[in-house]
């Protein structure tokens, strides 16, 4: 009779532990779909990772963070965990047992107030951001697929992609975007930073420049928009290609490769640095957004 007792107390105990550990976070499941949500008031960093996956951002209206995944299988152990440790949130992949679970659609939805940091990691796969980003630092670090993103708030962005490429309509902060093989295109973006890429084109629109800026390809052209207003020092590079600078001014050019090095404006305070190995660089002050000029 006492053993029947204290193992009676002790599944309770067991029941009260698991109940206290799930209460933070609800679930639902269906055939194919699986969602998960969680309060994250009080996160300071959230980190996603998965091997491969097809990544969409959204965005919730509450404090609530909602993971969502669509898949042709169902087998519960194999969807995504939310993991929350202290102020660090993480929602890391399943083990992804079961067949045809390499196709996987993904979607996060953020709560409009989050503000903190976030780092994103994909294999394989592409991430699309439909939300505003308003951040102090994202990290977006994607081996194999394409990034493409709305508008991006943050004191630091730094963006990879090593096959693939980048494509973001407004970016503000102090910015750092590689591409191994792809492309890198930002519409508009106001802040510094280094845009790097060993195959593909260069294509930035900087509204507003708070410090030196980086552009550099091994093959592939550089097309760049800059205030009309803007001082600075110009230090471009072609092994192969022309380099031309449209100013409010004058026209500046050299032709059959070579280097282009001199100063605009009446005090510069920053250096626009611009190298290809195969391709022409082009840097226009005259236009107001780069849908009129590229």
């Amino acid at each position: 009779m006492v053993l029947k007792t204290r193992l009676n107390s002790n599944v309770m105990v067991i029941l009260m532990t698991l109940s206290m550990a799930v209460q933070s976070f609800s679930s639902e499941n269906n055939p194919g779909n699986h969602s998960k949500s969680i309060n994250i008031r009080g996160v300071t960093s959230l980190i996603v990772s998965y091997t491969t996956a097809h990544l969409t951002l959204l965005e919730s209206d509450n404090d609530e963070l909602v993971l969502k995944e669509y898949t042709t299988a169902y087998n519960p152990e194999d969807f995504g965990n939310i993991f929350l440790e202290g102020s660090v949130l993480s929602i890391i992949e399943g083990p992804r047992t079961s067949p045809n679970q390499t196709d996987v659609k993904i979607e996060v939805y953020i709560p409009r107030s989050y503000r903190e940091n976030c780092s994103i990691y994909i294999n394989s796969g592409a991430l699309i951001s439909e939300k505003e980003l308003i951040l102090k630092n994202l990290v977006i670090e994607l081996s194999s697929g394409f990034i493409t993103l709305g508008r991006v708030f943050a004191e630091n962005i730094y963006i990879k992609s090593a096959n693939g490429n980048v494509n973001i309509n407004h970016a503000e902060g102090t910015m750092r975007l590689d591409a191994l093989s792809g492309s890198i295109m930002v519409q508009s973006a106001r802040g510094s930073g280094t845009f790097k890429t060993s195959l593909g084109r260069i294509t930035v629109g900087m509204e507003y420049v708070t410090g030196d800026l980086l552009f550099e390809t091994g093959i592939g052209a550089i097309a760049l928009s800059l205030p009309e207003e803007l001082s600075f020092h110009v230090d471009a590079l072609t092994g192969s290609g022309n380099i031309r600078l449209y100013s409010p001014e004058k026209q500046y050019r050299v032709d059959n490769s070579g280097p282009m090095n001199l100063s605009i404006g009446s005090a510069p305070l920053c250096t626009i640095r611009s190298r290809t190995g195969v391709g022409n660089i082009t840097m226009n002050m005259q236009a107001p957004s780069l849908g009129g000029i590229f």
